[in-house]
């Protein structure tokens, strides 16, 4: 069972990783009155990110956002994309996102797919479900890639990343090397309709 300092870690960084809209940085900001509640080095990665969030105007997050998440594809939210690329099981995982969810009365946000990470971190920290973490320790791998993305980008985002990938189980370490190799497969057939432009500042991710 998950204990419940990981499960407000992935409260916490659900809100964090979210497009930053107005009410997500008030939430952010009050992440702050819960710091006392974690171990120093997560209270030290979270604090970091308040920071962050305080120096900058909402604009400048927000392109800093997009252009962190939306423009790149190693830079991914969206999980079943890393495994799956824009192939015909890509349909099939977002589907087992979606059942997971319906299993404990959740649903993903209408303007997001199932896979978004966020959604799937609150799912867990909400609910405490072993099914949604499986998915999370499915996904390990891509998270992984996503965590050595953010690091050579030096996001401000690639700690919190790195944390939540710290507590995932699981050894996923040759699967991550083959999706750095490789990247994610190529067909390009079953997502048409995730595959129209987006514009700069729009709050929903593009599908990668």
């Amino acid at each position: 069972m998950m204990d419940i300092e990981t499960r407000r870690l992935y409260a916490a960084a659900s809100i964090a990783l979210r497009y930053p809209e107005r009410d997500l940085l008030q939430a952010i900001e009050g992440i702050e009155s819960e710091l006392d509640n974690f171990n120093p080095q997560i209270k030290e990665v979270l604090w970091d990110l308040i920071t962050y969030f305080s120096a900058k105007s909402l604009m400048d997050i927000q392109m800093e956002y997009v252009k962190t998440f939306d423009r790149k594809q190693r830079g991914c939210l969206y999980l079943s994309y890393y495994l799956n690329g824009d192939t015909r099981k890509r349909g099939m995982a977002l589907l087992d996102f979606k059942g997971t969810f319906a299993s404990e009365g959740w649903a993903a946000t209408p303007d997001e797919l199932d896979d978004f990470l966020p959604t799937l971190i609150e799912f867990i920290a909400v609910t405490g479900s072993p099914a949604g973490l499986n998915l999370l320790i499915e996904h390990k791998a891509g998270i992984a890639l996503l965590s050595i993305a953010l690091r050579d980008m030096k996001s401000p985002y690639a700690p919190i990343v790195k944390l939540l990938l710290e507590t995932i189980p699981g050894d996923k370490d040759h699967l991550t090397l083959k999706l750095i190799e490789t990247g994610p497969p190529t067909e390009m057939v079953g997502l048409n309709p995730y595959s129209g432009e987006k514009s700069e500042m729009s709050s929903v991710g593009a599908p990668c």
